[in-house]
C-alpha cells in the first residue's frame, strides 16, 4: 500500500460532492464518513462508514464517472486514495481489499434494491454482484466469504445460494476450485456482460440447447 497516497480530511470537510466527476476510490482507515444524496431537494443519509470500508468506487464503475453521493468526514479522516488507473491492480494485489470490495458491493446492491423496491431474483442478484466484481478487476474471490455475503444480502437460505453458484458453474460462467492451501475459490470465467450472458445461457439450457 506504500505506492498509494494516504489522504487526510478534517472533520466536517467535504471529501467529494454528488454529481462531480471522480477518478479515485478511497479505503477508509481512520474516522467516519457520511454518504448522502439529495432526494426531492432534501438531504438523505445513505450510510455512515467506519473503517475498514471502501467508498467512491462507483464513479470508477459508471460510464460517466460521476459521484453518486456526497461524502463528508464526520471525524478527522485518514483514507488511502486509489486512482482509477491503479484500481484494478490495487484490488488484485490485496486479498483484504478484495474481500472488503465484495462486502461493499453486496451491501450497495442490497441498499439500492430496498430503495427502488425492486427485489431481484436470487439468480439475477448473484449475477449482478459478480458482474460488479468483474468490472472492478476481480477475477477470483473466496467462495465461502461470497456465499455468506450473498446469503445475508438477499436473506436467502444457504442451500439456495449454493444452488445458484453451482448453476453458474454448470453454465460455465464461473469455475469453483481449491487453492494449494485448501481454500475454495471462485474464478469468473466470463467477466464481460456477466448478467446478460448468464441469462442467455440459462434460457438456452432450459430449452435444451447448447451454449
Amino acid at each position: 500500500m506504500s505506492s498509494y497516497v494516504v489522504r487526510t480530511f478534517l472533520k466536517y470537510s467535504v471529501i467529494f460532492s454528488e454529481g462531480s466527476r471522480g477518478d479515485s476510490a478511497y479505503l477508509l482507515q481512520e474516522g467516519r464518513v457520511e454518504l448522502s444524496k439529495e432526494v426531492h431537494g432534501k438531504k438523505k443519509v445513505l450510510a455512515i462508514l467506519n473503517p475498514i470500508n471502501m467508498f467512491g468506487e462507483m464513479s470508477l464503475i459508471l460510464d460517466d464517472n460521476r459521484r453518486t453521493a456526497t461524502a463528508i468526514a464526520l471525524d478527522d479522516v485518514r483514507a488511502v486514495e486509489v486512482k482509477k488507473d491503479d484500481f484494478d491492480n490495487f484490488v488484485r494485489d490485496s486479498p483484504q481489499i478484495m474481500q472488503t470490495l465484495i462486502d461493499v458491493l453486496v451491501h450497495r446492491l442490497r441498499a439500492s434494491t430496498k430503495k427502488s423496491m425492486q427485489v431481484p431474483s436470487l439468480f439475477q442478484g448473484t449475477c449482478r454482484t459478480i458482474e460488479l466484481l468483474a468490472r472492478n478487476g476481480v477475477r477470483q474471490f473466496d467462495y465461502m466469504h461470497a456465499l455468506m455475503s450473498l446469503k445475508d444480502a438477499f436473506v436467502s437460505p444457504e442451500d439456495k445460494v449454493l444452488d445458484i453458484l453451482h448453476k453458474l458453474e454448470h453454465l460455465r460462467m464461473i469455475g469453483i476450485i481449491s487453492s494449494e492451501d485448501g481454500v475454495k475459490l471462485v474464478n469468473i470465467l466470463e467477466p464481460e456482460h456477466f448478467t446478460v450472458e448468464a441469462a442467455k445461457r440459462l434460457q438456452a439450457y432450459s430449452r435444451g440447447e447448447s451454449f
